[in-house]
């Protein structure tokens, strides 16, 4: 046998010609000398020769050339085992596109008894029996996915790990072992949604890419499409962006690495099944973007049906991956119908699903094809629901049958499955609310608590079918039930599920969530629940994205008394922790190459690593006393003590129900607010943007002329009719500390309402919020806990011997009164009034650091904002509703011919900038961020409300102690006028700080100092009309 050399990817087409003949020659007769190894040969050959052709008869002929010389093996022949290993070889890649499963299956047990005996045969040969085992396990992960067993895919996994240890005679058989076990590793999450499997499936597969990357004769194809499929379920998993991402370099690199005929791999159909994978993870990155940025969404989807387009090109039409093709590709066609609302392009995939209906072949995935027809279904009945409504009701009702047949036919463990549930529950609520059939809406309800519950299934499938499955129990009076499923949906936002996330990743699964806590809260009061168990989702659902930003900056001053080696280790991960996930966002945009590739795959283990250890550090602090919540959510207990100044009240306000939480240092009470009707608030809200004024306004709402004269008159309606709903009510029965300060917390719709100016504001008349209390706003509890921990840190002991006033004399002024294609600010007043509070000594020994930007670029403001205790904007700001974190302040920057153009400093920006370098509140800097632009403090009515994403809460987020914002775009008079009492008030006042180290500190009063320069410019302006109600927009955020 070794004395007859075997064809090669590089043997002569007349070589290969040469050897078939001899083994056609060979099976019509029995008496050819070396008959086994001449057939064994001409096998070998022709599957050569198929790569180059893909002729599926040159297949068929391999297969029975592989069995005439099995078959005409005899007793103790000593090539019994590499023709064996051979043959099994050959029935694996025969079982590639073999398009009948009962064939299929009888085929991949033939290969596994020659495998086995091949193992057994060539014991003593180490190269051949490690190419034998391999191919054991390649039939063996075949058989698993094919039967679905649990307990073959564990053995065959713990088997593969035994190949990957073993000594290999090559390089090359090392990769091949190492991607076959991240297989195997990802079947196991597909269907146990086992994170650990996936990591760890996703590291050996980039291991094995590491292998092959010097190989000239590598398989890249298999390899790295391996690693590109498991890179797109880790995204599907988590949400991690930078996961697509990889995939979709992963198949790049492949296709531009394509070259015919360069090794046997190079292959039309390996092309082909590569533009296949490329274009199922432009698809994801379609719908990753479409909620904020269109023209990215719509340029991945069009390039996704340009690969299906040339795949189908590439493939015979009899392939068995054809018909996998043609339904990726009609399906990507329904996506480009929903984005742009155009029939055809449903029509054009129609007509591709029609040819894989008619199709004949057994090994079609029809899970696969069923919901490709529910997407395009979907996306006609969507065009169709305005205009055409029982045409559209027959193209729902054709979408549910398929969409039931799609689960029934999805396999054990497939990752698509709980997405497929959901699609159903969500077309039959459709056809329930057209219809009203009680039928309709108990299935919905069922397939969306199986959908919820299924465990491989990601976030944005579990979450949106556990809170639709809840509304439809709610909505049936089963509030227990809906309480339960609401509460399992909130315990899958654990901070160990997100925090290995970017936050624009954790905005786009926030979009997905919008609402959860409100309507868990209004659920858990029906269910009868205690006003914190009601609470509790309002500050668990709420605000996640800026959570993780501050357990990035937590205090461990008190830690550091007990456990100095604890803090400094837990301080020390923090910080590297911050600063891979930042590398990792940045690797986005590393050119397409495969070094950075692998350079990402390094930073992902060590951030996966870095998880690890801060989590395995948490639970060691959490053993020490005193620490027993440490990075917990809060207990009741804790959010008592954070009302220890003054009551905080929780206004929620859902579809379902209006309610408030005043939380005492004693208790915690609910307070229903039947007249906040969810639509007759909805209504309210827009009054309030309409009355602010243009001036400050990157974007004017509304052209003047449409500014009702009685504008003033509707607003004064909607503040009265605020106080009597809710307001009113609500500090009725609120008890007061001394102070009389309050902190607003509002979720739902009421975040948008300015609950600090309610009431009736006419001469006299006390029945308003400003005379009762003294407001501040909080986004959460746990951001009011982040302050007070900051605020504590705020004043070293080496500032204590200062004056107040050497304190209080470092500020940071912003101006932009002629900014570039923007109109004109009149910023003077506010200058006037710092440059006179802040820009002279009165003494020879003030500590005073005075820089006023003109018109700055957001670098030059990034570098100075963390050498300050006081920074002042007066300028123009814009609110984003599409996407809140490139809301932002416009400054000015220069292109590169030199001249001024807008530069916005963003949301993004600013966290991006101090997530990974906080802010030195123990220097002193972040006391004040006064904020005088449009709708700094406007909470818009975006995608992701529940997230209170605007600067003023963000700059807070970051560091600084009080910010003061706008609710909506401020008169320039009244914004200069109320600066200036603002900060006369701030120097006169002297409010104290927590004792620390049994000293007293002294330290500004920013929401003392604001309410008083609102009460006296309001009182000034009473007497005007016009001008009552321009200090309504200026709120306090902070401690």
């Amino acid at each position: 046998m070794n004395a007859i050399p075997l064809p090669t990817w590089t043997s002569s087409p007349e070589e290969i010609e040469n050897i078939v003949g001899e083994a056609r020659r060979a099976s019509a007769s029995n008496d050819t000398p070396n008959r086994v190894e001449v057939l064994d040969r001409g096998g070998i050959a022709l599957l050569l020769r198929y790569g180059h052709t893909l002729d599926l008869r040159d297949i068929e002929e391999v297969v029975n050339f592989g069995r005439m010389a099995v078959n005409a093996l005899v007793s103790g022949d000593q090539s019994e085992g590499l023709i064996k290993s051979h043959l099994c070889s050959i029935l694996l890649s025969w079982c590639n596109v073999i398009n009948d499963f009962g064939v299929l299956d009888q085929a991949l047990n033939e290969a596994y008894s020659h495998g086995i005996e091949a193992v057994q045969l060539l014991s003593h040969d180490k190269r051949a029996v490690s190419m034998a085992r391999s191919l054991v396990c390649q039939v063996r992960l075949q058989q698993a996915l094919r039967d679905g067993s649990q307990e073959t895919l564990d053995r065959l996994i713990a088997d593969q790990r035994d190949l990957v240890r073993a000594e290999h005679p090559d390089t090359k058989s090392l990769a091949a072992d190492c991607s076959r076990l991240g297989v195997t590793l990802g079947e196991r999450h597909n269907r146990t949604g086992s994170r650990t499997d996936l990591e760890e499936a996703i590291h050996f597969h980039y291991r094995a890419v590491e292998l092959i990357q010097e190989l000239d004769d590598a398989d890249i194809w298999s390899t790295r499409l391996n690693l590109g499929t498991a890179l797109v379920n880790h995204y599907r998993a988590t949400g991690a962006y930078q996961s697509l991402d990889a995939a979709i370099q992963e198949t790049s690199i492949v296709m531009k690495g394509y070259t015919p005929g360069r090794i046997q791999e190079d292959t039309p159909r390996n092309y082909a099944l590569a533009l296949r994978d490329h274009g199922t993870a432009l698809e994801a990155k379609c719908y990753h973007f479409r909620g904020t940025d269109l023209a990215v969404a719509m340029h991945a989807i069009d390039e996704a049906i340009r690969c299906g387009q040339e795949a189908l090109r590439r493939l015979d039409s009899g392939d068995a991956w054809y018909l996998l093709v043609l339904i990726s590709t009609a399906s990507w066609y329904g996506t480009k119908m929903l984005m742009t609302e155009n029939s055809h392009w449903g029509d054009e995939g129609l007509k591709l699903l029609k040819t894989a209906l008619g199709s004949q072949s057994k090994s079609l995935d029809h899970a696969d094809l069923r919901s490709s027809m529910v997407h395009l279904l979907q996306a006609q009945f969507q065009f169709l629901k305005q205009e055409h409504e029982e045409a559209a009701l027959e193209k729902l009702r054709e979408a549910i049958r398929r969409g039931r047949e799609a689960v029934e036919l999805s396999r054990p463990g497939d990752a698509l499955l709980g997405e497929r549930r959901l699609n159903v529950g969500k077309m039959l609520l459709n056809k329930f609310l057209l219809q009203d059939d009680e039928n309709d809406h108990e299935e919905a309800t069922k397939a969306f608590i199986l959908a919820a519950k299924t465990e491989n299934a990601s976030l944005v499938v579990r979450i949106p079918a556990a809170m639709q499955g809840g509304l439809c129990l709610q909505g049936r009076q089963k509030y227990h039930e809906a309480h339960a499923l609401f509460k399992a949906a909130i315990g899958l936002l654990s901070t160990n599920n997100l925090m290995a996330l970017s936050t624009k990743d954790l905005h786009v699964l926030m979009r997905h969530v919008s609402g959860l806590g409100s309507f868990a809260s209004s659920v858990a009061l029906l269910d009868g629940q205690s006003p914190f168990e009601a609470l509790r989702p309002l500050e668990t659902a709420r605000c996640v994205i800026s959570e993780l930003a501050m357990r990035n900056n937590i205090d461990l001053s008190e830690l550091q008394l007990v456990r100095p080696d604890m803090a400094k280790e837990y301080a020390e991960t923090s910080s590297r922790l911050r600063q891979t996930t930042n590398r990792l966002q940045k690797a986005e945009e590393v050119a397409l190459s495969p070094g950075p590739l692998t350079t990402r795959q390094s930073l992902r283990e060590l951030q996966q690593a870095l998880l690890h250890s801060i989590q395995a550090q948490e639970e060691e602090i959490r053993t020490l006393e005193g620490f027993e919540h440490f990075q917990q959510p809060l207990a009741e207990s804790d959010m008592k003590k954070l009302a220890s100044d003054g009551p905080i009240i929780v206004v929620n306000v859902s579809a379902i129900s209006s309610d408030a939480f005043v939380v005492t240092e004693k208790d915690i009470t609910m307070i229903p607010l039947p007249g906040m009707k969810y639509n007759d608030l909805q209504t309210r809200l827009g009054l309030f943007s309409r009355h602010g004024n243009v001036a400050r306004t990157a974007v004017p709402r509304i052209p003047e002329h449409l500014r009702s004269g009685n504008t003033r008159r509707t607003l004064s309606g909607a503040l009265q009719w605020l106080w009597n709903a809710a307001v009113g009510l609500i500090l009725e029965k609120t008890p007061l500390t001394e102070t009389k300060r309050v902190w607003w917390i509002t979720c739902g719709l009421a975040g948008r309402a300015p609950l600090h100016a309610a009431g009736n504001h006419s001469p006299g008349n006390l029945d308003n919020a400003i005379s009762r209390v003294r407001s501040s706003y909080i986004s959460s509890f746990k951001a009011l806990r982040h302050a007070r921990a900051q605020q504590k840190r705020s004043l070293p002991k080496s500032l204590c011997s200062l004056t107040p006033i050497q304190r209080k004399r470092n500020m940071l002024l912003v101006t932009v009164p002629h900014g570039p294609l923007y109109h004109d600010l009149d910023t003077r007043a506010e200058e006037k009034v710092i440059q006179s509070v802040f820009g002279n000594k009165l003494a020879p020994d003030d500590l005073v650091d005075f820089t006023h930007l003109r018109e700055p670029s957001p670098a030059k403001v990034l570098e100075q904002l963390p050498h300050h205790t006081f920074v002042h904007f007066a300028c123009h700001g814009v609110s984003v509703e599409r996407d809140p974190s490139q809301s932002g302040l416009i400054l000015v920057d220069t292109d590169d011919k030199g001249r001024k153009i807008p530069a916005m400093l963003s949301i993004a920006r600013l966290e991006e900038v101090f997530t990974e370098n906080p802010l030195q509140v123990a220097g002193g800097v972040g006391a004040l961020a006064y904020l005088s632009a449009c709708s700094t403090a406007e909470q818009t009515n975006s995608s992701i409300p529940d997230e209170a994403i605007h600067l003023a809460n963000s700059l807070q987020a970051i560091g600084f102690l009080n910010v003061i914002g706008t609710m909506w775009s401020a008169n320039d008079r009244a914004a200069g006028d109320i600066a200036r009492r603002f900060y006369e008030g701030l120097l006169e006042s002297e409010g104290t700080q927590d004792e620390i180290s049994g000293e007293k500190r002294k330290g500004i009063d920013a929401a003392g100092a604001l309410h008083k320069a609102i009460t006296d410019y309001r009182a000034a302006v009473m007497g005007s009309e016009r001008e009552r109600f321009l200090w309504c927009p200026f709120i306090h955020i902070g401690v």
